[in-house]
């Protein structure tokens, strides 16, 4: 095709507007679009294009995180706003732009890449893997615990706490795999003047232990009425303040009928209400005895990029020494192998091949990587093939072991 590929100029903040708006929020008023692309320099500076002479058939940009992985801090290679204009569908312009950002993230040596699929099974034709999800539970606020830490959560103040908000953030990301590091400007959207975010925390006569962030949601768009409180984001620095927490949303239990509340696998909630069953739901109890309660929504997806990167900083747990080799298969990089050693406590890349392989693609090395899924369960589902000792498998899962990652921000 006669289209090239190059960072996107000042001038073509509209096309870019334009691209934005039919792909993502076509239903949306064009000159809200507009006016933000207008607005943020950023967004044009991160942007890279696929032209046809004078026009843009299609964009991505690349967004330079870090994040936490078992408790390292991660180079992350975030990739979004993945667009083609409707004219310019169906010609392979996607897999064109996905295939540059990938070598550009490769070239900058990133370990990982990031992003959020409107279609999965696009993205893992590229490597990509889904590690993410989200628990979500509509649940009635009766059914919530009554805690008398609830006592201890009061409003928290946009301007003179934002810098509690972001240090309590700080100090706990490191704590969770996938967490992202806030730079200052990941936060504009929690404390936007116009924002119906709303936002209390507990203090125990200290530094704040715990905040919740949340949206009162109405019965229609036309009625005062509401319906739910929609949690956006929570986090706890202790079992108390997560007490504190829920006691506090439970006892909105007469002015709303549910709380719908986003969280992680590891989550004890479940445990602790007092009918598992979904907010409003009557329904008659079904096969295995069982209601509605919750849902598991697939979110974002990692890949593995730079893979001697990603192998070297990834940490592992004490699983013994074992040496084997990764044959990895990758739809953009080609196929590589990788002899790798876990002695001491580490993970390193070694001199020479070990007399076991381990056959995967490289979705699914990310998979195991991330902590998402283990490497006797890939082998068992036929997503990796072994050469060899077949305990090294062991050996695996216990030195990447940790709990699947989580994120609370999307982009």
């Amino acid at each position: 095709m006669n289209w090239i590929i190059r960072p996107a100029h000042d001038i073509e903040r509209r096309s870019l507007a334009r691209l934005s708006h039919l792909a993502f929020a076509p239903a949306q008023p064009f000159a809200e679009i507009e006016a933000r692309y207008a607005s943020d320099a950023a967004i044009v500076a991160r942007s890279v294009v696929a032209c046809e002479a004078e026009r843009l058939l299609g964009k991505y940009a690349l967004l330079p995180y870090r994040n936490y992985v078992a408790g390292c801090e991660m180079p992350l290679g975030g990739l979004g706003g993945v667009a083609v204009a409707p004219e310019g569908r169906g010609l392979g312009v996607a897999s064109a732009l996905v295939r540059h950002a990938l070598e550009v993230l490769g070239e900058h040596r990133y370990p990982l890449s990031m992003l959020y699929a409107y279609r999965h099974g696009f993205y893992r034709r590229f490597g990509w893997a889904c590690v993410g999800e989200v628990y979500r539970y509509r649940v009635a606020g009766e059914d919530l615990p009554r805690y008398p830490e609830a006592r201890y959560v009061l409003p928290l103040d946009t301007a003179t706490d934002r810098a509690a908000i972001e240090e309590l953030y700080g100090r706990e990301a490191p704590r969770h795999s996938g967490w992202l590091v806030r730079e200052p400007e990941h936060w504009q959207g929690h404390f936007k003047p116009d924002s119906t975010l709303q936002m209390f925390g507990c203090r125990f006569g200290g530094d704040l232990e715990g905040y919740v962030i949340f949206r009162y949601v109405n019965v229609s768009p036309d009625s005062a009425e509401v319906a739910h409180i929609a949690v956006r984001e929570w986090v706890v620095a202790s079992a108390r303040a997560y007490r504190a927490l829920l006691g506090f949303l439970g006892a909105q239990r007469d002015q709303v009928d549910a709380v719908v509340w986003d969280t992680d696998r590891a989550d004890p909630l479940p445990r602790l209400l007092t009918e598992q069953r979904a907010a409003g739901d009557r329904s008659i109890r079904t096969f295995l005895n069982a209601v509605g309660f919750g849902a598991i929504h697939s979110s974002f997806m990692w890949r593995l990029v730079d893979l001697d990167r990603a192998l070297a900083l990834r940490p592992v747990r004490p699983a013994g020494d074992v040496a084997f080799n990764f044959e990895v298969h990758d739809p953009v990089f080609g196929t590589t192998l990788r002899p790798v050693e876990i002695e001491g406590g580490r993970l390193h890349l070694a001199d020479k091949p070990a007399s076991t392989t381990l056959k995967l693609d490289i979705g699914t090395l990310t998979q195991l990587w991330s902590g998402y899924g283990n490497a006797r369960a890939a082998h068992w589902a036929g997503q990796l093939q072994v050469e060899g000792d077949e305990g090294v498998l062991e050996a695996l899962d216990r030195a990447w072991q940790v709990e699947p990652p989580f994120c609370w921000d999307f982009f």
